[in-house]
């Protein structure tokens, strides 16, 4: 990986921590992550801290809103590969989530699942990762009476 200096343009820093994936296409972000969603972060201008996938739409000349959201048609939250992006509401976001099977809401959950979900102490994040489903399902189920 090729560092990147302190003042580099944008393009020039997202590009020094970012590695190609050969079968997918998918240009891997190596620079800080969120928490536990893996997607990355970048600064814009040595202050603004945003996401790397939207910084990289930036670098490459689109100018998304403030309430759009950088979608990713791969589903990898690491890629930053502009041709891999788009610019769309949460709306847009949410339906192309469902779509693509990704998100199961609560009352979905097969009974034996959400009888395990609710007895076992394991973190949300890795049982929603293990079932398929978001965090925040797997809190609803917990929360259930």
């Amino acid at each position: 990986m090729v560092t990147a200096k302190r003042g580099a343009p944008l393009l020039d820093r997202l590009m020094a921590r970012c590695i190609p994936e050969p079968n997918s296409g998918c240009w891997l972000w190596e620079g800080s992550q969120t928490g536990n969603r893996g997607y990355g972060l970048a600064f814009l201008d040595g202050k603004r801290v945003t996401t790397a996938h939207r910084a990289m739409l930036i670098a490459h000349g689109a100018n998304p809103g403030p309430r759009d959201v950088v979608m990713h048609r791969c589903d990898n939250p690491a890629c930053v590969n502009p041709e891999h992006l788009s610019i769309g509401t949460q709306a847009d976001n949410m339906a192309d989530m469902n779509r693509k099977d990704r998100h199961r809401p609560a009352y979905a959950v097969p009974a034996e699942y959400r009888a395990i979900i609710k007895s076992d102490a394991t973190p949300s994040w890795a049982v929603a990762t293990w079932f398929g489903v978001s965090i925040k399902t797997v809190r609803n189920i917990r929360n259930e009476v």
